[in-house]
């Protein structure tokens, strides 16, 4: 049935090539082109668009080619009447472009056309990956801190750890350092939503006149609004598009487990946040090693974990264990995926608070890819599901990392355009520094520089003795 089969390509990044096959034309047939990402299990059908042109006809042409792609295999399914056969598999391979490099990918988000922005806490930038693999940096100057408005390279953050994208476009930065939210436009001009640069405090109010302590972690829901887990001043608060400022959740400084609804309830160094289509919010309450949840109304409950006990169990509710949790998202499903930090792992909690972990070994920490528990990843800080696909900030690493839809991880080939290419820190490693001890949450100067929202694990350790009476209390029969 077929008479030419397609062949193997090899191209240099950013040049376009093409698969033919020949299946005749008597009987009549239809063709399906379909494509296996690298490293991964199953074929795709793929849709005309973007990248791919022809996926139903005799040729498919594959446009803007780059590292990401490189090791893709591709194959037709040819239908007559009569039967269904597949052609041979092919391999696209892509030679050249340097390979990009971060240097403590903190904070990541995606948009509604699969591009990824990370928040890269030490380079003080927001970086651009679009989903052939191409890495820019959409604003910020690479080891320069500051908190200038501009556009680009000529604006300035300070160890931002947090990031999220409107349907817009726009890009909403929570800048730790300078302890205020940013916004980045489609074009590139940045601007300061909400606080003052390096004016902490506590303060629900418009704009400049607002005030955070420690901006961490941020999301955006289907209105414009803005989730901000402020983790030194143990709050949630909530922006509008209008940049007005109140606290959903909480009550500043005061620390706790509480479940109750708005300045009732108590987290400890909330650091991650994520909303999904119903407006609920889902936080990482990192000191308290527990997933919160919070209805529109402000009313906290606890989704998973229990209060003040560090662990690595899968389980239901109060019986799983996460060890400072991070970043979190919420997929389509209502699936919550967790970056749970200081085990090394990915865990995933479904509506009904069932924690399972689809992805690594909790407690050891590496780099390998690979099916399910047979991958490792490195403290990674930042998640979030695109197009299907979870897509981890693995900060111990330096990488941006992948998790199919059926658990196999894989590490994404990625290429830098010229003016986003970065070097390791001072020393020559990416590996997170080590918690500091209780009471050590400052930053001093010199050196290669410390992200704030760090500071706030010092501080976890003071609090484990305050717990043991509540630990008790909820252990007892």
């Amino acid at each position: 049935m077929i008479a030419v089969q397609p062949v193997n390509r090899t191209v240099t990044s950013g040049q376009s090539t093409t698969f033919t096959v020949d299946a005749g034309t008597n009987p009549a047939v239809t063709i399906q082109w379909q494509r296996r990402p690298f490293g991964s299990t199953n074929f795709e059908n793929l849709v005309e668009g973007g990248s791919y042109r022809g996926v139903r006809t005799t040729t498919l042409v594959v446009s803007s080619t780059a590292p990401a792609t490189s090791g893709d295999e591709f194959r037709a399914v040819i239908t007559n009447a009569t039967r269904t056969v597949t052609s041979a598999t092919v391999v696209l391979t892509v030679t050249g472009g340097e390979a990009a490099l971060f240097q403590y990918p903190a904070g990541i988000a995606g948009d509604a056309v699969g591009n990824l922005y990370v928040a890269d806490s030490f380079s003080n930038t927001i970086r651009k990956i679009t989903p052939d693999g191409l890495v820019s940096t959409l604003a910020g100057s690479p080891g320069m801190a500051g908190s200038q408005n501009g556009n680009g390279i000529s604006a300035l953050f300070n160890q931002p750890a947090g990031v999220a994208v409107d349907a817009a476009g726009n890009v909403y930065v929570a800048d730790t350092g300078n302890a205020v939210i940013r916004k980045i436009a489609p074009d590139g001009t940045v601007t300061t939503l909400a606080g003052t640069a390096n004016s902490r405090g506590n303060r629900d109010d418009l704009g400049s006149a607002a005030s955070f302590g420690s901006p961490a972690g941020i999301a955006v829901d289907t209105a414009g609004n803005l989730y901000v887990a402020d983790a030194f001043n143990a709050t949630i608060r909530k922006i509008t598009p209008a940049g007005l400022v109140s606290t959903l959740a909480g009550s500043a400084t005061n620390r706790g487990v509480t479940d109750a609804t708005g300045s009732a309830a108590r987290f400890n160094f909330p650091s991650g946040v994520a909303v999904d289509a119903a407006g609920t919010v889902y936080v990482a309450d990192t000191g308290n090693a527990t997933i919160r949840k919070i209805t529109a109304a402000g009313a906290v409950t606890t989704l998973a974990g229990l209060p003040g006990v560090s662990g690595r169990d899968n389980g239901t509710g109060m019986f799983a264990l996460f060890n400072q949790p991070f970043g979190l998202t919420v997929d389509a499903a209502g699936n919550v995926f967790v970056a749970d930090t200081a085990n090394s792992t990915i865990r995933r909690i479904t509506q009904a608070g069932v924690v399972t972990t689809p992805a690594s070994v909790p407690g050891i920490a590496g780099l390998e890819n690979g099916p399910g528990n047979n991958a490792l990843f490195n403290q990674p800080r930042g998640v979030v599901v695109v197009a299907g696909r979870i897509f981890v900030a693995d900060t111990g690493n330096a990488t941006i990392r992948q998790i199919a839809a059926n658990n196999d991880v894989s590490t994404p080939a990625m290429v830098a355009t010229p003016a986003a290419r970065q070097t390791t820190p001072p020393g020559g490693t990416t590996t997170p520094p080590a918690p500091a001890p209780a009471g050590g949450g400052s930053s001093g100067g010199g050196g290669a520089p410390r992200p704030v929202f760090l500071g706030l694990l010092a501080l976890l350790g003071a609090g484990r003795h305050w717990f043991n009476r509540t630990r008790k209390q909820k252990l007892a029969p």
